[in-house]
Formats: structure tokens, sequence, C-alpha cells
């Protein structure tokens, strides 16, 4: 017998079927359907809580309250609602409700905080900024990295915005915008467009990445700021990193280092402490020269004035990154 199909029967006939995993039973009329039949009833059969297959419960009809007829007792009888004199009956099994999927997890992410600007920073007093001329080019250079209490007065003055670095937090303590003592180290954790905004208060502009190697290798054309040798004790480099204030893998005030000096005479730090950005960008893609504070591979130069660097998007800081400023002469 399949389902949903109408069916007619020449005497009445008891039918059995599995409906959901439970017995039903069924029930023909002997005529088929006629126009002046009662309507085609759809019957929803339940379980059975009494009989046998030998010994089947009768069908019953019931009244519109459901309440069971010809006298079978309430414990006997399959609740059916049929019509009277009715020539067929569709045989229909309820549908079960599909469960939901299960929504797929997803892994979670962890995104630190960002940690509170500090609004009451006191990084002492800002040097002026100290530019050298480059021997036979139409530029100037910092002398330095430009430093926190640096950025701090670009801060106060309106031109430097506070979105543009990460401040020191738990989750980053080695940045050094809200360190105390950190005035005269150098401003890391930076990004480009704060680099460009510290610049133009210095009255300047990022350096060209060409203009940075230039000063870096000085009028001899050196490998390193210092000579041709690799000399990892000459700057604030892993090994040696930060021996003057007892601070190690960190940034060293500017100037520390004094035997990290050139290629132009009165530069500082052109090796080693944070890495410097330039502009040789494509794009929103920028480069940063110098090295840092953690690098000590000679093989890879980047603490050299040799053009090898490393670069990233404008939006990015580490701490390993700060400035240096160029500006043209007039």
């Amino acid at each position: 017998m399949e389902h949903n199909l109408i069916q007619s029967c020449t005497k009445p006939v008891r039918f059995m079927m599995m409906a959901v995993g439970m017995l039903m039973l069924t029930q023909c009329q002997s005529q088929p359907p006629s126009e002046t039949s009662d309507p085609v009833v759809i019957q929803t059969a339940v379980p059975l809580t009494r009989g046998s297959a030998e010994n089947p419960l009768p069908v019953v009809s019931t009244t519109s309250a459901g309440t069971p007829q010809d006298g079978v007792p309430d414990d006997q009888w399959t609740q059916a609602q049929s019509s009277r004199g009715a020539a067929s009956v569709i045989n229909t099994a309820p549908t079960l409700p599909q469960a939901p999927e299960a929504p797929t997890a997803q892994p979670a992410v962890f995104t630190p905080p960002k940690p509170a600007f500090p609004t009451d920073y006191q990084p002492g007093k800002a040097k002026p900024f100290r530019w050298v001329k480059a021997p036979n080019a139409a530029y100037s250079i910092l002398a330095t990295e430009v430093t926190v209490a640096q950025f701090f007065a670009c801060i106060t003055a309106g031109i430097c915005k506070t979105d543009t670095i990460t401040p020191t937090s738990d989750f980053g303590p080695t940045c050094n915008y809200g360190r105390k003592d950190a005035g005269n180290h150098p401003i890391n954790c930076i990004n480009y467009l704060g680099a460009e905004q510290v610049c133009t208060f210095a009255q300047g502009r990022i350096c060209t990445d060409q203009e940075w190697l230039s000063a870096c290798a000085g009028p001899q054309g050196r490998a390193f700021p210092y000579g041709d040798q690799f000399d990892l004790t000459r700057c604030n480099m892993q090994s040696e990193s930060s021996k003057v204030e007892g601070r190690p893998l960190e940034t060293a005030p500017v100037q520390s280092y004094k035997m990290c000096t050139g290629g132009i005479e009165g530069l500082w730090d052109m090796s080693g402490n944070v890495n410097e950005w330039v502009n040789g960008c494509k794009g929103n893609y920028c480069k940063f020269l110098g090295g840092g504070y953690l690098g000590n591979d000679p093989v890879h130069h980047f603490n050299s004035c040799s053009g090898v660097c490393a670069g990233n998007q404008k939006e990015f800081s580490s701490a390993t990154i700060g400035v240096r400023c160029c500006r043209d002469d007039g």
C-alpha cells in the first residue's frame, strides 16, 4: 500500500500499517467515492494503547467533541476522525519537526583591549629638534630619532593625534609613550601617519629611503654608519640591548651609545634602537630602515646602510619602529 494514495475496497477490510515506528489502524469503506458521498476525510491515527495484531481494536467514530461511541471503554479506543458513509480515507502520518542544525562553532579570537591614553602624562621638557646638513645635498636630517617628549609637544600643539600611537600597557609594555622617565627615548609604537604628523610639527617631512641611506653611509659610503665591519656592541641591538638602563630588549635614550655615530658626522643611532619609517611607499605599503633593538643579524643587514629594509601598511605600528625626519634646505 503506497502512502497518500486513495483506495477503494470491495468489502470492509482492516489494514495494518507502520507509521513513525508505531502500529496504526485504518479502515476502508466498500463503496467507491461518489459525488453525493461525504467529503474525503483525512484521518490522523494515534498509537494503540491496547490490543494486538491478532485482536485489533475496532476503529470507532467520534462525536465532534471526540467522545468514543458504540460502548467501547475509554481505555480501549483509538481516537480517529471519520465521516459516516465516507467512501474513502486518506491515511497521513504526522510530520515530525526537524531539529535545527547546530551552528558551526567559530574559533575564539582574542583582541587585547585598547589601552586608555594617559591624560596626565608628563614626559619632561622636549629638547629642540637638531638638524644635520647632508653634504653635497639639498636636505638636512634630524640628529636623533624623534623622542617621546618631542611627540608629546606635538600632541600639545594639536598637530599629532593620539590614535596614531599605542601607549604603554600590560599588552604593550615596551611602548614608550606613558612610561615614566621615557621622555628621551625614541617615540615608538607609532604608525606612518603619526610619523608624518610629527615631522610636520618639526617643520620637516619623512625622509625618502634614498635620503636616509645616503645619510647612513656618509661620504665614505660605509656598509654601517660606524664603519665597514659589523659590530654588535656599537649600537643598541639584541645582545647589548639597553644595558645603559638595565632594561634588556628595549629602547635606550637617544645618544646613549657613544660609539653608534655616523655616517654623516653628528648623526646618532642610525643602526639599532628603533627602525625608522621612510617615504619609500607603494600605495599603502611603506618601508622602515635602521634595524632596531631586536636586530643582531649582519647577514640580513637590517642594521646597515645597504638598503635592505622591511615594511608594512601605514596603519601598522610596533615597539621596534620610530621615525627620524628630513627637511628641504632652501
